[in-house]
């Protein structure tokens, strides 16, 4: 009988052991590392950002501006609508000359945008002689008789030069055109015959007119 009882309470012993054992291991564990084993970095903060910070408009010209990185309200506003006003989703419209600040108040940021509104200058064809004599506001040759004359023109689209086919054209009898060469001879002697060159350019013709003064050579 008491070989039996001192056998259970080993047996009990060793299952108390037991369970200590796993008990501390547990306490001791090692808390979650990231499977790479480096360090868990916290999320970045994304600051709200306006999409352009400075533009240039001409008048009557809208442009949209956005805000990203939030998902909050943006309340937009103008320092002065009488250059530029903004709507409620910031879509900017250019309504006089001058300078304006575009607000957009994201919680506690406040992002802007600079507003230049400018007179629009649009680039007028026009065709030119490289080797023009240029008189009074009008294109003057002094030729000879009987001498072919070559022109050199161009039609020039701002700093552009467009490549174009150009026609020459008169109503002097004296003056023979060739519009293939881009040349003109008289036949005779004259006094500020009229000769027109034009050109065809997006189904727009553009022209100009010069005069020729022909004389015998001596």
């Amino acid at each position: 009988m008491y070989k039996g009882k001192k056998r259970t309470a080993f047996c009990f012993l060793a299952v108390l052991l037991c369970v200590c054992t796993v008990f501390a291991a547990g306490c001791h564990k090692k808390p979650n590392t990231p499977p790479d084993g480096g360090n868990e970095e916290p999320p970045a903060v994304l600051t709200p950002a306006i999409s352009e910070t400075a533009i240039e408009l001409h008048i009557g010209e809208e442009f949209a501006l956005t805000v990203s990185n939030t998902d909050k309200e943006v309340e937009w506003q103008s320092d002065n609508a009488s250059v530029a006003t903004v709507s409620e989703v910031g879509t900017v419209k250019a309504v006089g000359l001058g300078n304006a600040l575009i607000k957009a108040f994201v919680g506690n940021d406040t992002l802007t945008c600079s507003v230049s509104v400018v007179i629009k200058y649009e680039a007028v064809p026009k065709i030119v002689l490289k080797n023009e004599v240029l008189f009074d506001g009008a294109y003057s040759f002094n030729v000879f008789v009987d001498y072919e004359y070559f022109l050199d023109p161009v039609l020039q689209v701002g700093d552009d030069v467009a490549e174009v086919d150009f026609s020459l054209s008169t109503e002097c009898a004296d003056i023979y055109t060739d519009s293939a060469k881009t040349s003109f001879k008289a036949t005779e002697e004259v006094q500020n015959g009229e000769v027109t060159l034009s050109c065809v350019y997006n189904e727009k013709t553009y022209s100009i007119t010069f005069y020729v003064s022909a004389s015998e050579v001596e």
